[in-house]
């Protein structure tokens, strides 16, 4: 992952479990960072973009995470500047693959097509 995207110092894959947001996997491929919401975290689905994100099935890029709502958001704008989104499904409940960026505007539009066949890959994985 790191040869195509070197910005990504966080990967993870949410999904919307019985109206809880439930963090599957997540790992830290970048810079040595704080980890957070890590693999098991499990809350209230209600409160969290990354929620509407994966009902909605839309695909989602913030280039600044610090202006948006959610507590996920404002969790984890705190070290992770800018993410990427894409909905996956996962064993039939709506999901996402979530990708992190301690840089500011780290993906772009052009990105797109490459995060999509990454996610992909991410949420065949077992």
């Amino acid at each position: 992952m790191h040869e195509k995207l070197p910005q990504v110092d966080r990967v993870c894959v949410t999904s919307v479990t019985d109206g809880n947001l439930v963090v599957e996997r997540s790992a830290y491929p970048g810079k040595t960072i704080p980890h957070i919401a890590e693999t098991g975290f499990k809350q209230t689905s209600r409160a969290f973009m990354l929620t509407a994100f994966a009902l909605f099935n839309q695909f989602a890029l913030l280039p600044d995470t610090t202006n948006q709502q959610g507590m996920d958001m404002q969790l984890m704008s705190k070290t992770l500047k800018s993410s990427a989104h894409v909905p996956v499904v996962l064993e039939g409940r709506p999901s996402t693959v979530n990708f992190w960026s301690t840089q500011p505007k780290a993906f772009t539009r052009e990105q797109a097509d490459l995060l999509k066949s990454l996610a992909t890959e991410v949420a065949k994985a077992k």
